[in-house]
């Protein structure tokens, strides 16, 4: 409950108080309002705004579910525009492009339709990954990497490598992944054909586009590997990180892959992240052991670092030119790009969070309960929200504004503001 709802809490705190005939305590109501509306799980916002009332017994229900069913119809402005026919099990986050929806489970590859939720094609090859789709096709990694004709999803070509794929495939001017090996494989975009591979050392667990011709990957670091020395050659570090076993952490690594090879790396210092970086614009925001840093993705130059983050463990980011948010068991914090400063926060404790979105003026906030919502990203002002089946899966956002959705009944749900 933020600042546009003062108002008509006020008035409510009046309304009440003329009703009360007996001395019911308002933590006691309070607590009821809290039980009746899944939608406030912070008991506390609400008497940041009350002054104390008393409310007869007869009167509490009333008022508690009157309380509940208004600032439900205030925030949960968000409606389900459709759920897909079919089910599609995954905890995969979706990925839109254009008019289409590409859902990657274990089995499959599907695409759906965005103004209707009807499947376009299904492809009986599945991933690990979110798809990578460009214009002309759509890219999964699984048993092998699969480009499949975005339109009807005919199989254009497959690449099988030795070592099982751990990440990606991201694309650009280049398909790339990585391998459980610790090894960067560059793919010929059109063909599939073998063009370059960088031993980056251990496990990789995530690929992610800076821009069309250079990736950022992150390294589960490992005590086998952290006496790696620098030498001369296309494909070997500018410098390693010389850490002792117990300092072991997630590497990150930015690599140009038309060479194919590192342009540089930088240490989190701790290997308890989801999602360790994320990139906008030329710059790296990066998951470390005291905070967050943003980092120049050119010369790996830090630019800002906020520490005042609690809980760092299991946390994820997601990043735009303007706003970064991370996500952990605590609560999400949203930071100014530019400076690091912090915007707002939102300290609802979730188990197991999923990773927020960050898409124009909005982040996005889904629980795994089946709880989404929508925040300005400058305020932290709750736009609207709504109230679906379980989440399985982080969701995606369209250019429209409408939310996509994979539930743990296996139906896709579109959702948007009314």
């Amino acid at each position: 409950v933020r600042d546009e709802n003062v108002e008509f809490l006020s008035r409510l705190a009046e309304t009440v108080y003329e009703i009360s005939s007996e001395s019911v305590s308002w933590k006691r109501a309070k607590k009821r309002i809290v039980e009746y509306s899944p939608g406030l799980e912070h008991g506390d916002h609400i008497e940041r705004f009350l002054p104390k009332v008393y409310v007869s017994e007869a009167a509490r229900e009333l008022v508690c579910h009157a309380v509940a069913s208004e600032i439900q119809e205030q925030l949960e402005s968000g409606t389900i525009v459709w759920e897909s026919n079919s089910l599609y099990k995954t905890d995969i986050r979706p990925v839109i492009e254009s008019d289409a929806i590409y859902i990657v489970t274990k089995e499959q590859t599907i695409a759906i339709d965005t103004e209707t939720g009807n499947e376009r094609w299904q492809q009986s090859y599945g991933g690990k990954q979110p798809a990578a789709v460009t214009k002309s096709k759509a890219y999964v990694g699984g048993e092998a990497v699969y480009a499949f004709d975005k339109v009807d999803g005919t199989l254009l070509w497959e690449y099988e490598n030795e070592e099982p794929i751990q990440a990606g495939p991201v694309v650009g001017e280049m398909v790339v992944f990585g391998d459980s090996d610790g090894t960067l494989v560059i793919l010929d975009s059109d063909n599939g054909s073998l063009q370059s591979t960088l031993d980056i050392g251990s496990g990789i667990q995530l690929i992610e586009a800076i821009d069309d011709s250079t990736v950022v990957c992150c390294e589960k670091q490992s005590s086998s590997n952290l006496e790696l020395k620098t030498e001369n050659g296309p494909n070997d570090r500018r410098w390693s990180t010389g850490l002792s076993e117990q300092e072991a952490g997630d590497n990150v690594h930015v690599v140009d892959t038309t060479t194919g090879t590192e342009q540089w790396t930088t240490e989190t210092g701790t290997t308890y992240f989801k999602k360790v970086v994320s990139a906008a614009e030329g710059t790296l925001f990066i998951m470390k052991r005291d905070g967050i840093s943003a980092v120049d993705a050119t010369t790996g130059e830090e630019l800002w670092m906020h520490s005042d983050l609690n809980r760092l463990s299991f946390a994820s980011v997601a990043a735009t030119p303007d706003t970064v948010c991370i996500t952990q068991p605590s609560g999400i914090t949203v930071l100014d790009s530019a400076t690091g400063e912090l915007r707002w926060n939102d300290k609802t404790s979730v188990d197991n969070p999923l990773p927020a979105l960050v898409i124009d003026d909005l982040v996005i906030y889904a629980t795994r309960e089946g709880r989404v919502t929508a925040y300005s990203s400058q305020s932290g002002t709750v736009r609207w929200s709504a109230t679906v089946p379980s989440i399985s899966a982080p969701p995606a956002m369209d250019s429209s504004g409408r939310i996509y959705i994979c539930c743990s009944d296996g139906r896709i749900r579109c959702v948007a503001d009314n």
